[in-house]
C-alpha cells in the first residue's frame, strides 16, 4: 500500500486512518490522546501499526517470520518537557535498535523544522526489559544530517 493521504479524526478517542492510492485503508485508534498535535498522533499510529506489522502470536510457533531472538524495547521521545512512551517494539539487536530511533528522531526533528522550533537534548532513546537505556539520539547529532 502506497499511503497518499493521512486523516486525522479525534473524538472520545483519536483516529488515524491511512488511505492507500488504490482505495485501500488502515485506521488506528488511539485512546485519551486530545492533548497529541495531529502530527504526533500520526507518528504514535505509525509505530502502533510497525509493532502491529512484526506481532506473530504466540500459539503459532511455526508462523513465517517468526524469530525467537527478538528482544522486547521501549522507544521514549522528548515532547517539550514530558517524556513519551510508544508501545514496546521487538528488535533483533541494538544495530536495528540504533536505526529506529535515528528514524523516529529525523521525524521528529522533520517535524520541529516544518513548525519553525529547534529542539535541543535527547530526542529519541530506547530502553531493554530491564528498564536500563541502551541506545539514544540527540537532536544536535540531527542538525548535521541531510533532510529529506
Amino acid at each position: 500500500m502506497h499511503i497518499v493521504r493521512t486523516v486525522v479524526t479525534r473524538g472520545e478517542q483519536s483516529d488515524v486512518r491511512f488511505e492507500g492510492d488504490h482505495g485501500e485503508s488502515v485506521t488506528v485508534t488511539l485512546a485519551d490522546r486530545q492533548r497529541r498535535t495531529d502530527d504526533q498522533l500520526m507518528l504514535e499510529a505509525r509505530d502502533v501499526l510497525l509493532q502491529a506489522a512484526r506481532y506473530v502470536p504466540d500459539d503459532m510457533p511455526f508462523a513465517p517470520g517468526r524469530n525467537r531472538a527478538l528482544q522486547c524495547y521501549i522507544l521514549e521521545y522528548r515532547d517539550g518537557d514530558e517524556v513519551l512512551a510508544i508501545p514496546p517494539v521487538d528488535l533483533p539487536d541494538l544495530d536495528a535498535v540504533r536505526a529506529e530511533i535515528r528514524q523516529s528522531a529525523m521525524d521528529l526533528w522533520k517535524d520541529a523544522l516544518s513548525n519553525a522550533k529547534s529542539p535541543t537534548g535527547w530526542a529519541v532513546r530506547a530502553k531493554d526489559a530491564s528498564g536500563a537505556i541502551v541506545a539514544s539520539i540527540d537532536f544536535d547529532e540531527l542538525q548535521h544530517e541531510p533532510v529529506e
